[in-house]
């Protein structure tokens, strides 16, 4: 790379005009990573091969983990709740000293006849875990009461009603988030940092997890997110995105991740963090990117990579869930498309 490419992206990388930024950060990485190694007390786990690459008479597996299946958080029974159609932890739990928070995403119903809507983030709290409550945090008014657990974040309006019916076209709803509490952050009005999908991936800051400030100049263009971690001082947002491949075909759904020093300025390029194996012939998403994404095109018809990685740093490891979509036809509805939760390790926390 030239000099003078180097320093444009450092520029953009760190708001400044000192040469080779990017790659003093993207080495910055790698060694915080690599101190790890150091005789210093480290964090092996027994699924990561890479931990032990001499083995003799060990065989590494992972067990079967034991469902509970009753949910512990189902929906709401109020007709005029924000989610009384599903609850979905598209979102995040933090357990803090005897709390536990979740953030989380919901689905109303928005006609007699089982239509669905969208909503803003909600959020509950438990002591152990498995019992929930839902507080009423009176900061959206919806269906003509704040009296709900309802954070006030994103580009939303309150939708016109009749009777019980919400017209679900003027609700403009957040179909996912993930959020950290950042105990490094000097600033006390910015612990909280989360990202949230809503027409690309917005960004916010909170003090305390409840009264969020939007980062509306931070938002990210593209990308279905899952996962939004610190490592090193650098912030990382993972999610799938559309790549090419070999020969500039087309890909499927694949993990790239975000970065950014400060969480506000996010490098313009992306990391390709993870990908499945993707076929010669017959690559791609499956879907009509132009909006026609329930008419199949008959490609894509292997297992992608859904919404990127959801990983959490543990140690000098990353430990990453990410969503199979076991792609097939027909897309939807019996013997259609599926999915599973495959589990990823990283030691530079970028792969």
């Amino acid at each position: 790379m030239s000099e003078a490419a180097t320093s444009g992206i450092g520029r953009r990388f760190e708001r400044g005009s000192r040469p080779g930024a990017l790659a003093r950060a993207l080495a910055g990485i790698f060694l915080a990573a690599a101190a790890h190694s150091a005789p210093a007390p480290i964090t092996l786990f027994a699924i990561d091969a890479h931990a032990y690459p001499l083995q003799r008479h060990i065989t590494l597996f992972l067990t079967k983990p034991v469902i509970r299946r009753e949910p512990v958080l189902s929906p709401s029974t109020s007709p005029d709740a924000p989610d009384n159609a599903a609850v979905y932890v598209y979102g995040t739990v933090l357990q803090e000293g005897g709390l536990f928070r979740m953030w989380y995403y919901g689905l109303p119903f928005t006609t007699p006849e089982g239509g669905l809507g969208e909503c803003p983030i909600l959020y509950a709290e438990s002591r152990d875990g498995l019992h929930w409550n839902r507080p009423n945090l009176g900061q959206v008014e919806w269906r003509g009461s704040r009296d709900n657990n309802l954070i006030a974040l994103g580009d939303r309006n309150s939708p016109p009603e009749s009777g019980r019916l919400v017209d679900a076209s003027k609700i403009k709803g957040v179909t996912g988030l993930s959020l950290i509490r950042d105990d490094d952050e000097p600033r006390p009005e910015r612990r909280y940092k989360m990202i949230y999908e809503q027409k690309g991936i917005g960004t916010a800051i909170s003090p305390d997890g409840i009264h969020w400030t939007d980062l509306v100049r931070s938002h990210l263009p593209e990308g279905e997110p899952s996962g939004l971690y610190k490592y090193g001082g650098y912030y990382f947002v993972s999610c799938h995105l559309a790549g090419r491949g070999e020969g500039d075909r087309e890909e499927g759904r694949e993990a790239y991740a975000w970065m950014s020093t400060d969480f506000e300025h996010w490098q313009p390029e992306t990391v390709p963090s993870f990908k499945t194996p993707e076929p010669m012939v017959g690559a791609g998403w499956g879907t009509d990117a132009k909006g026609r994404w329930l008419i199949p095109t008959g490609l894509g018809l292997y297992t992608q990579d859904h919404l990127g990685i959801a990983a959490i740093p543990v140690g000098g490891v990353l430990i990453g869930l990410y969503g199979m979509w076991n792609q097939r036809l027909p897309l939807w509805g019996e013997g259609g498309v599926s999915g599973d939760l495959g589990l990823v390790v990283s030691q530079c926390f970028l792969r």
